[in-house]
């Protein structure tokens, strides 16, 4: 796809680009080599090593990932035993955030560091005093001592049994092209299998997933959040009833199907707040339901993966003037930052 610039734009002067292409790439490996070869100005980089592969080969040569969303393990909260906030909590409590952190995400994405699933620092206001020293932790006794206290039967080998006595075995679900997300999923999957969960990953298409995370017909599957100006934007993606819909039938938001009238009242709340001390009020009332409650288990902050070069256009977001993030796939921001680029020569 080529866009051409508007002449008569109505932000006079503006673009002072000509022309943005936008190839067609198969797969995040593609489209690594093409960035590191030097073939785009602008590219999505999610590999290891970028430094070495992208920014050390010229002084032109950039990336910046700042963290934007929040990256989780999407639970289907309609079936069993995921239904079950004790096993949602086994489950969290098994899974090394450290790990995907510095394996799955390449050191990357940092492990989120509250149960309330805020996306910190960017939402340290909004955390409730309650819940500050609330962390993750990882403990593999403990979780398996949750699932029994579920009420989850175990077989002579320790595996947990599904309802007709067989052993349990849940699906991780995400598409094959997302790299992190499939060694997250392999991860996952390891420390799921150390407290008796059987599990399985499943790599499947863009479209596929978009479908099966849309119908409620997926186990489990790994999902960025919405990002906003506040943090009711993604707790509102996460857990408002009013984006979902019944199995088989097509959600915009709440994947997972929570259906929960206590949140949706927070979420109301906040909605239609005329006060910031009432917004604060709503918000606490759904941090405890994150903390209480697991509806989604939030694992590493998600950061917009950026890599740009200055070899021919220049005005990229930076650190220094974080006026957008560096991502190229998100629609806003890439008006956004066309909006701001000129010609270096």
């Amino acid at each position: 796809m080529v866009l051409q610039r508007n002449p008569n734009y109505w932000q006079a002067g503006l673009p002072k680009i000509n022309t943005i292409t936008y190839p067609s790439v198969g797969s995040a490996d593609a489209q690594n080599a093409a960035t590191n070869s030097g073939q785009y100005d602008w590219s999505q980089a999610t590999e290891p090593g970028i430094q070495k592969l992208f920014v050390a080969k010229s002084p032109h040569n950039h990336v910046w990932y700042p963290p934007t969303a929040i990256t989780a393990l999407m639970p289907n909260d309609t079936i069993y035993p995921l239904n079950l906030p004790l096993v949602r909590e086994a489950i969290s409590m098994a899974i090394s955030r450290k790990t995907v952190s510095t394996l799955g995400e390449w050191g990357y994405e940092p492990p989120i560091s509250t149960e309330t699933g805020l996306l910190l620092p960017n939402y340290q206001s909004a955390l409730d005093p309650a819940y500050k020293s609330d962390t993750y932790s990882f403990n593999v006794a403990k979780a398996k001592s949750l699932l029994k206290q579920a009420g989850l039967k175990t077989n002579s080998s320790g595996q947990v049994l599904a309802k007709n006595g067989k052993p349990l075995s849940l699906t991780l679900i995400d598409p094959s092209s997302f790299s992190d997300y499939m060694q997250d999923l392999t991860i996952i999957s390891g420390d799921l299998k150390a407290i008796g969960i059987g599990s399985s990953v499943q790599g499947t298409s863009v479209a596929s997933w978009t479908s099966d995370l849309a119908t409620g017909e997926y186990d489990l599957s790994l999902y960025y959040s919405n990002t906003g100006p506040t943090a009711y934007y993604i707790y509102n993606s996460w857990l408002n009833y009013g984006l979902s819909a019944k199995i088989g039938n097509p959600a915009s938001g709440d994947f997972e199907r929570w259906n929960d009238p206590a949140t949706q009242k927070f979420l109301n709340a906040y909605a239609t707040a005329s006060t910031d001390a009432q917004r604060q009020t709503a918000l606490n009332g759904i941090e405890g339901i994150m903390v209480s409650q697991i509806p989604v288990i939030p694992l590493v902050y998600s950061i917009d993966w950026g890599a740009y070069t200055t070899n021919n256009v220049s005005g990229w977001p930076t650190p220094q003037n974080p006026y957008s993030s560096a991502g190229s796939l998100e629609p806003p921001n890439q008006e956004f930052v066309a909006l701001h680029l000129y010609p270096t020569k």
